[in-house]
């Protein structure tokens, strides 16, 4: 239970950490477009960051922004050796395990301890990168090489393999096919030039736009719908950081943020965004859908290079429906995990409400509970206790002892 209780209980904080690194990415995706070359890096690079700071920020109660600023520094000491060693980008993932393991360690063992632990782990990963990622890299290049080679089936392939890469932050698998010959290769003038959105760029309209460019904008539309579908059934400030992090996706055309907030609400909806990706890379293969972009693929360059109009608007009406319905089917189905509440028994949820909810208690000492505002608290229905300034003192810590293993 405690092991479950942690894993839910930090995912459940990624929300409003997405939420703000989206922000960034599209101010990065702005200053790129902008010619302000210096800026795009930075504002990239801060987004792992947030997403260590703010998650295990959200998921601790004790010393909460002091652990939060340890871990971020942890983080920072791995990105500067991630650096050196592999001269690249470091991406989320490494950012969620080292967060997955900072709100374990501070959970459960001294600040002080707990730190120490974290920054030896987070060097030992980064020296272990180069190791990880070439093993990662070859395997990509393996995957790269059986879709290339599977004939009338490679754009579906392509799209599901693309968007498992993306869910995972992970863009080598696509760079392959956008800047190398296994996005097709062409003459052009007097020299060859590789790659589906290198050919673009260069003036091409080649077949290859349907078969690994358009279907990005055909499952856009998609997750569009499916973020429509969130928005009716969340309520509160989890509508809010939804809508936003679906909103920079289209504009920025960088959808990993928002995939991994809708597998955070709905896991089984992974199943119905890998058929969209297949299906949206399929029909524009057959449809000969050939829309290009220059920049980022964003949902705004969608309208400069459309090339079968009524087509594009018919099938795109089609996907918008596909990602409505199917979310709604799965909420039906398998309802959605609650990542912006932590798990509390139904046996406890009366005394919860009773102390103002999950987000009023700030700390269980004891038989004592500390809450952020006195006036929530509805003494009618709790029994045995004493007020004290922000502070609830009750004669059996019973309860508190249970609850207290749920909020850790």
């Amino acid at each position: 239970m405690r092991l479950y209780n942690h894993l839910f209980n930090c995912f459940k904080t990624m929300l409003f950490p997405l939420c703000i690194a989206s922000l960034f990415l599209v101010g990065a995706e702005v200053a790129g477009m902008l010619g302000l070359s210096a800026v795009a890096p930075v504002l990239n690079g801060a987004v792992p960051f947030i997403v260590v700071f703010f998650a295990t920020l959200g998921s601790i109660i004790e010393k909460r922004k002091i652990k939060a600023l340890l871990a971020t520094l942890c983080y920072g000491a791995f990105y500067s050796i991630f650096i050196v060693r592999n001269g690249g980008e470091a991406g989320l993932v490494f950012a969620l395990v080292i967060t997955l393991v900072a709100v374990a360690l501070y959970k459960n063992a001294n600040i002080y301890f707990a730190t120490a632990l974290l920054a030896v782990f987070a060097l030992l990963i980064a020296f272990l990168s180069v190791y990880i990622l070439e093993y990662a890299e070859s395997f990509i290049m393996l995957s790269a090489g059986f879709v290339s080679r599977t004939s009338f089936i490679a754009p579906s392939l392509y799209g599901a393999v693309n968007m498992l890469c993306n869910l995972l932050d992970i863009h080598s698998f696509e760079e392959l096919f956008l800047h190398s010959s296994y996005g097709s290769a062409q003459l052009l003038g007097d020299s060859i030039v590789t790659g589906a959105f290198d050919l673009f760029s260069a003036g091409g309209r080649g077949e290859y736009l349907a078969d690994f460019i358009t279907g990005k904008y055909l499952a856009l539309i998609g997750l569009f719908g499916a973020g429509v579908g969130l928005f009716t059934n969340l309520k509160g400030d989890r509508k809010t950081a939804v809508m936003i992090i679906l909103i920079c996706a289209l504009i920025s055309g960088n959808y990993t943020l928002f995939l991994l907030s809708l597998i955070l609400i709905c896991p089984m909806a992974l199943v119905s965004v890998i058929m969209l990706f297949v299906i949206s890379f399929a029909v524009s293969s057959v449809l000969d859908l050939r829309t290009g972009y220059m920049f980022n693929g964003g949902i705004i360059e969608l309208f400069s290079y459309i090339n079968k109009p009524f087509y594009l608007a018919l099938v795109s009406v089609l996907f918008f429906a596909f990602g409505y319905f199917t979310l709604n089917y799965n909420k039906l189905k398998f309802s959605f995990t609650d990542i912006c509440e932590i798990y509390i028994p139904q046996s406890l949820e009366g005394f919860v409400n009773s102390l103002g909810g999950v987000r009023n208690i700030s700390a269980i000492k004891g038989n004592r509970v500390n809450v952020k505002n006195i006036k929530l608290i509805n003494e009618l229905e709790l029994e045995d206790f004493e007020v004290k300034d922000n502070s609830l003192l009750f004669s059996d810590s019973k309860k508190l002892d249970e609850l207290k293993g749920y909020l850790e």
